[in-house]
């Protein structure tokens, strides 16, 4: 928040963003992909949509943060690609997709 921006702007000077902010946004980005997954049998795809995380230096830091990475892209149609061919069959074989593609 605002307050936060302005005590690290005083303690850090110019890097208060690689020194606060950078840390602060990694946190977060972990905490909220831990939420989606809690045990072995959960599953889940963790979205990241902010374009940053790829255009921009400090968003390749954020995106090593997070705890897995298994597939990234800014094609939509490379996941849906992705989607079909990789994603489905491991669901249904693992019982989670319905395999008469219904869902």
């Amino acid at each position: 928040d605002d307050a936060d921006s302005m005590l690290a702007e005083k303690q850090y000077g110019k890097k208060s963003f690689e020194m606060h902010m950078m840390p602060h946004a990694a946190k977060m980005l972990r905490q909220a992909e831990g939420r989606l997954i809690r045990s072995e049998q959960d599953w889940g795809i963790f979205t990241v949509l902010d374009p940053r995380l790829v255009t921009k230096g400090y968003g390749r830091k954020l995106a090593d943060a997070l705890y897995t990475r298994d597939y990234a892209t800014r094609s939509l149609g490379a996941l849906e690609t992705w989607w079909r061919k990789e994603l489905t069959p491991t669901l249904q074989r693992e019982g989670i997709w319905p395999s008469d593609g219904t869902a």
